[in-house]
């Protein structure tokens, strides 16, 4: 590799490090919904340039995770309600299929880690750390996605997964916490263990159908609270 070369491989490296330290401070919800981002604090908390910075905002925007507002700034995505709704067709529709997918595909190895992983989700949905609990969520379904062996879908869950977080950050614990029953996470998985595509659509499309109406009416209930002033980012 010429060093042309390698100075351009260094600098995708630390635009995709960047990248994902954002997204991951969303998913975390240390950059909560409505917040403001503000490129000199993050790029100097970063170590990195206001440039490389930008690069990973546009594509952040591009997502959908963050949005910019004339005047007013960079803020990350605050989901109205009909936006919910969305996201979740959107999970549907991907992880239905993945699910479909990742059926044959199951080796002793394989149902071990998704078990593993709703065993990680039990323990944190019985502790104190909400955004642990939805980080464990979240890794059962990225690993249902992983396991589907279809890699453009698994990019495409990923790119959307800050939205998902953020909806559940967006509703708070009370709320969120059913939908991260262990037992219910267990019928999808046996679901896909079954190997019958039928029983998978249904099981899957219940569970998302159900945190689209659940974290759907949280918001609604916000907004309705928060009155006509507020204006949402």
């Amino acid at each position: 590799m010429s060093a042309l070369a390698e100075i351009g491989a260094e600098a995708r490296t630390l635009r995709a490090q960047v990248l994902n330290a954002v997204r991951a401070a969303v998913v975390s919800g240390e950059l909560a919904p409505g917040a403001r981002i503000s490129e000199t604090e993050l790029a100097r908390g970063l170590g990195v340039s206001r440039g490389t910075l930008r690069e990973a905002v546009r594509r952040l925007e591009q997502e959908g995770l963050l949005v910019t507002l004339s005047h007013r700034g960079t803020f990350v995505r605050e989901l109205s309600a009909e936006e919910i709704v969305d996201v979740y067709g959107v999970r549907f529709a991907l992880e239905g299929y993945a699910a479909r997918c990742a059926s044959p595909r199951l080796t002793p190895e394989v149902r071990a880690l998704l078990h593993d992983r709703i065993d990680e989700l039990a323990a944190t949905v019985r502790g104190a750390d909400f955004r642990e609990a939805i980080a464990a969520d979240l890794r059962f379904h990225e690993a249902v996605c992983a396991v589907s062996g279809n890699r453009f879908l698994l990019d495409q869950w990923r790119s959307m997964v800050g939205l998902i977080a953020a909806v559940m950050h967006t509703a708070g614990p009370d709320l969120v916490r059913p939908l991260q029953s262990p037992d219910e996470h267990r019928e999808l998985l046996a679901s896909v263990e079954s190997g019958d595509a039928a029983r998978i659509d249904a099981t899957w499309r219940a569970h998302f159908d159900s945190g689209a109406e659940t974290l759907g009416n949280a918001v609604r209930r916000r907004d309705a609270l928060a009155g006509p002033a507020r204006r949402k980012p």
